[in-house]
């Protein structure tokens, strides 16, 4: 089974999110390792089927730098991001709407 991916980003997922994500393709029973977030999807032409629901809830570490007001030195504080991913085959290529 292929690593799973950002289908926008070309990164691969590592971790916690590596292992829900190939939980996903497992359900699924695929070997199509593509994953992306809503607007990732619009960003490289694709949209959500409608009523599709995400397939993972993924989360990211996001290193946040304070001044702490106490000592005045700064601080790093570590925050979870939570975004929602769902697997290419919830996907279908955006209509034109020029056409």
């Amino acid at each position: 089974m292929k690593t799973p991916y950002n289908f926008e980003t070309g990164n691969e997922y590592t971790a916690s999110n590596l292992e829900a994500t190939m939980q996903v393709m497992a359900s699924l029973n695929t070997d199509d390792p593509r994953f992306v977030t809503y607007r990732g999807a619009q960003k490289c032409g694709y949209q959500v089927r409608k009523g599709e629901k995400s397939a993972a809830k993924l989360c990211r570490i996001v290193i946040k730098k304070q001044k702490d007001k106490k000592t005045g030195k700064i601080v790093e504080k570590k925050l979870p991001k939570y975004f929602h991913v769902f697997h290419f085959s919830q996907l279908e290529k955006a209509e034109d709407e020029a056409a």
